[in-house]
């Protein structure tokens, strides 16, 4: 299995939930 990657930006004034609950999205469908 091959680990994969992912860059998140986050733009000025966003949640850091927002970013955490993508990152968390990504992973799950892999």
């Amino acid at each position: 299995m091959s680990k994969k990657s992912a860059i998140v930006l986050l733009a000025d004034g966003s949640e850091e939930m927002e970013s955490v609950i993508t990152i968390d999205v990504l992973r799950r469908a892999g």
